[in-house]
């Protein structure tokens, strides 16, 4: 047996003739799918779709050979006998690559040469785009030897089907395209390891999938059961998520995640799909009472701010459901002691204004059921409305009452920055819907105004704290100085958590050097945990004389930052901060030398500015001035020196008014020139 390759060509000769045989007993068998099944609706059986484990004649896997910088890509088709064996042909020789340590790594499909990554088909519409959706690998490391080899590829994604059955109102050969959510379109492994590696993706990287229809049939051709089956990221789904969509005719259906889930790798997820509405049985459920445009009696009215609310970037209030939207749905239940719990869904039209169910109760003529029924916007109490309707049960007629509904909860409104994650942590907050206080920690998403919301109440002395990422940035007591008896039902708060510095440090006018450590280290950690708009407030900002000019704190801390992160070769960061500066009316000589961190600056106040005051801020993408400036201190003729020079310019917004001020301070918008400075745009506002 050859242990290494020599430096002759016959024991070169000898070895690749060695492998080339021994490739056929490369077991390059899948590992078997296990099959899990997460109830949608009803619980199905696991008669699953393909296991995943059988090579078919034609497949195709890569095999990478990787020594040291040196790598080269076999391709390797598998021919599949009678019996069930599986012969792997190479395209060219395989052979070891001098001595050392040796990694190999197989990989199914082969398209992307790329090992440590996938991109997941969004088109798996058919047989032969799902199978190439099913990334599998494997890797081996060792020295040259004649041994077989051991490559078990294991599959790397989650397989998810569905079996659907149409409502009675649908031809039983309506058409439907279903699709499935994935979490994510790309999935990244460590080169070394092939373990899965999280990635931090921006907004875009996930995608529906076109899944691959097929039926289940009995031994005389008979449709027994339509499904539906899609690979997708493994990767968790919170109660409420988007999950199923289906088009059907023109109209789109889209079915959410019942429960938190977390998809594992190699796993098969089968799922219930009720297309329509299901017609149950007898009793008719209807909703009557007020004005069905107005849903509660109680609106979120006289928003109550709690401490530096109103110091916020974004203040849009939203002022709570005053009216039923399309599609709006409350669960109305009976509990019979023949029949057991059922539930209705009556759904509302905008169009006419009217609710409806396809659905109904059964109960005995000589009982007295149970019956309740709810609005609640979220599977996640708390995090939504939750509104308790009283209801009558009359004979053959469940009437469900709005006129009376009232929220017996309060709302907070947190205001942070725009689109982003926020993790809040309550203590002695009773969630709506709950009976008791909550213990675990949510995490909510702000809308495009900022906004994100907690339903419930906060008892006297409970609390609240704000994280993004690792950063607190607000932390908030009921106390009984500021809200006896906690908060009052009906009634919405709102607490600013926007990412703010207070650049008086307090109340300074003079900082230390500490100071300016100490800011250099909390704007860092802002940008590290993805915080990159920074509002800071206070109008008589504490400075620090810093080579021989005297300059805000906050200002120079942002030039620190910019020298230490080109001491630490980290280019990651230029021009990723958005700053507000709310309260300054005047920017000193110098104040924002090379900040090659900012890539915008807005002051809602500022009308003078002094000498060298955005010196060489190369990456400065914006510069924004809300008030008309009627000073600006130019001994240098430097003032907007080289803005945005690494990215071809910098854009300027002024106040409209600015072209009715003095000769030497109105822009030319056509000629995009103003104070001797060329600019990319100039935009009046």
């Amino acid at each position: 047996m050859i242990q290494t390759i020599k430096q002759n060509k016959k024991a070169v000769l000898a070895f690749l003739l060695a492998l080339v045989m021994l490739i056929g007993l490369i077991p390059f068998t899948a590992t078997v799918v296990q099959a899990v099944t997460i109830p949608v609706g009803d619980i199905t059986n696991n008669d699953s779709f393909g296991n995943g484990d059988a090579w078919e004649t034609g497949d195709k896997i890569r095999l990478l050979r990787w020594a040291d910088d040196r790598h080269t890509n076999f391709f390797l088709t598998a021919e599949v006998a009678e019996d069930g064996a599986v012969t792997w042909t190479p395209d060219k020789k395989l052979y070891w690559d001098g001595k050392g340590e040796h990694t190999l790594v197989a990989s199914y499909p082969n398209m992307n040469l790329l090992f440590d990554n996938f991109g997941i088909p969004v088109d798996q519409s058919d047989l032969q785009k799902l199978k190439e959706a099913d990334c599998m690998n494997a890797m081996w490391k060792g020295d040259p030897t004649t041994d077989p080899i051991d490559l078990t590829l294991k599959h790397r994604l989650s397989m998810v089907t569905v079996t659907y059955t149409l409502a009675s109102e649908f031809e039983l050969d309506t058409e439907i395209t279903p699709e499935v959510y994935t979490n994510t379109q790309y999935v990244f492994f460590n080169v070394n390891t092939l373990d899965r590696q999280e990635v931090a993706w921006e907004e875009g990287y996930d995608a529906w999938v076109k899944a691959y229809k097929h039926n289940e049939v009995d031994d005389e051709g008979n449709v027994m059961a339509r499904k539906f089956t899609a690979i997708v990221s493994p990767d968790a789904y919170s109660a409420g998520d988007d999950f199923i969509r289906i088009t059907i005719d023109d109209q789109v259906l889209t079915a959410k995640m019942p429960n938190d889930i977390t998809f594992e790798e190699g796993k098969h997820y089968t799922f219930d799909l009720k297309v329509g509405k299901d017609v149950v049985t007898i009793e008719q459920v209807s909703v009557n009472g007020n004005d069905p445009s107005i849903p509660f009696s109680d609106g979120w009215n006289n928003e109550k701010e709690l401490d530096d609310g109103s110091g916020s970037i974004t203040n849009t209030q939203d002022e709570g459901k005053t009216a039923w939207d399309d599609g709006d749905q409350i669960i109305a239940t009976l509990t019979s002691q023949r029949y057991g719990e059922q539930t209705a869904t009556l759904t509302f039209s905008g169009s006419d204004s009217t609710w409806s169910t396809d659905e109904s109760f059964s109960y005995l003529e000589n009982e007295t059921p149970t019956v309740k029924a709810v609005y609640a916007s979220s599977n996640i109490l708390g995090t939504g409305e939750y509104i308790e309707f009283d209801c009558e049960l009359n004979g053959a007629e469940l009437t469900v009452k709005l006129e009376n509904a009232k929220r017996n909860y309060s709302r907070l409104r947190i205001v942070g920055l725009p689109n982003k994650t926020l993790t809040v942590t309550t203590t002695e907050f009773t969630p709506a819907g709950a009976t008791s206080a909550a213990t675990a920690p949510y995490t909510l998403t702000t809308d495009e105004n900022g906004n994100a919301f907690l339903y419930g109440t906060f008892a006297e002395g409970a609390t609240v704290s704000v994280k993004q990422g690792d950063v607190v940035l607000k932390e908030y007591a009921f106390t009984a100085e500021k809200l006896p008896g906690g908060t009052e039902r009906g009634k919405s708060y709102v607490l600013g958590a926007v990412p703010a510095i207070d650049g008086t440090l307090g109340g300074k006018t003079t900082a230390t050097e500490e100071d300016l450590t100490a800011m250099v280290e909390l704007l860092r950690s802002y940008i590290e945990n993805g915080m990159t708009t920074i509002m800071v407030t206070g109008s008589n900002q504490a400075k620090l004389l810093k080579d021989g000019y005297l300059v805000p704190v906050v200002s120079l801390a942002f030039e620190q930052l910019t020298y230490d992160y080109l001491d630490e070769n980290i280019d990651s960061y230029w021009g990723t901060v958005d700053l507000i500066y709310q309260d300054v009316t005047e920017i000193v000589e110098y104040e924002f030398y090379c900040c090659d961190v900012l890539k915008s600056i807005t002051f809602p106040k500022v009308t003078t500015v002094g000498d060298r005051g955005f010196w060489a801020c190369y990456y400065l993408e914006t510069l924004t001035f809300g008030s008309v400036v009627t000073a600006i201190n130019d001994n240098s003729g430097e003032v907007f020196y080289d803005l945005g020079y690494e990215i071809g310019g910098c854009n300027l917004v002024l106040n409209a008014e600015q072209v009715n001020a003095a000769t030497e301070y109105q822009p030319n918008v056509e000629t995009k020139t103003w104070w001797n400075t060329e600019w990319k745009s100039i935009t009046l506002e």
